[in-house]
């Protein structure tokens, strides 16, 4: 089994400042998968984190400590679907594509501090996410 990364619970794992740090460290008892997506997002929201967290979470990227998933057209379809569905709680499209991740890899487990929208997510062929940490 995995885990399947949102922005929020990255930025966590390196921000050693945050509240949920300790749990967020502690709830990663299998292999990580970093959508493509999330990239951006983490680049942009690390600046607000200690220096050198987006290099480190580059290092563990790149040395294959956690595992980079490529969206694909499919990938993106599914996430334009979600988007739509869910268009009243105003999903962007880096959580629709998480959702639209563990979908196709049938992983429940979403390391996210995004509670308001991950809690929603009525994915297909899961019978819900478990939320992490």
């Amino acid at each position: 089994m995995a885990i399947i990364a949102d922005t929020g619970g990255v930025l966590v794992l390196f921000d050693q400042n945050h509240p949920k740090h300790q749990a967020t460290v502690e709830s990663l008892d299998e292999r990580l998968i970093v959508p493509s997506l999330i990239l951006p997002e983490i680049d942009y929201l690390s600046r607000r984190l200690p220096r050198g967290a987006m290099r480190a979470f580059m290092s563990s990227l790149l040395t294959q400590e956690f595992e980079y998933y490529e969206l694909d057209l499919p990938d993106l379809q599914r996430a334009n679907e979600i988007m739509n569905q869910y268009a009243d709680a105003n999903v962007g499209l880096v959580d629709a594509a998480v959702v639209a991740v563990a979908e196709r890899l049938k992983i429940n487990r979403v390391l996210t501090i995004d509670q308001r929208h991950f809690s929603m997510f009525k994915p297909k062929n899961l019978s819900f996410l478990e939320l992490l940490p």
